[in-house]
């Protein structure tokens, strides 16, 4: 009888070691796609969030590469939100909208192309320089191809609950390279 007890401990030692092991897998596997799923969809990191004391209006003239000006107005700018957003090498922020101006500064080391859903025409934008979304729920994606990764800080003006806004691709544009 003593033999069969310790037998069904052995038994039962193997089984816990089995289920603990499968746990562990599947752990890793759960980080793993959760790794990812981060770089395939990056994510924004709220560093700050306030309002104005006063009610903010805010108008903004943009010259375009074809030479037209086209003027953005936000009656109501007065919720801002300060964010990071690491956009990994390979990764895409597919077809965002934002309900106001959003102003990010690509803090580098890599390059991020931004297609906007109007005319889908990419623009790149090296560290350093400063990406401008007119926000009213135009649609827009950004990716990083780069070979490095990216760090954008961003301004976010007249945040109406969420920074990022889901939407649909735009007719052709339906893919970031």
């Amino acid at each position: 009888p003593l033999g069969n007890i310790e037998k069904g401990q052995r038994i039962m030692r193997t089984k816990r070691l089995l289920l603990v092991s499968l746990i562990a897998m599947v752990g890793l596997g759960v980080g793993v796609l959760a790794s990812a799923v981060d770089q395939a969809q990056p994510t924004v990191e709220p560093l700050a969030r306030g309002a104005f004391v006063d009610d903010v209006a805010a108008k903004f003239r943009v010259k375009s590469d074809d030479g037209r000006t086209h003027v953005h107005q936000v009656n109501d700018a007065s919720d801002v939100l300060v964010a990071k957003i690491p956009i990994p090498d390979g990764a895409q922020v597919a077809w965002p909208a934002h309900s106001g101006p959003v102003f990010g500064v690509n803090a580098g080391p890599g390059t991020v192309t931004s297609f906007h859903g109007a005319d889908c025409v990419p623009q790149e934008y090296p560290p350093g320089s400063v990406l401008f979304d007119r926000g009213q729920h135009s649609v827009h994606g950004v990716f990083n191809n780069s070979g490095q990764d990216v760090v954008v800080y961003a301004i976010f003006l007249g945040v109406q609950g969420g920074a990022l806004i889901p939407a649909e691709p735009p007719g052709e544009c339906d893919l970031l390279p």
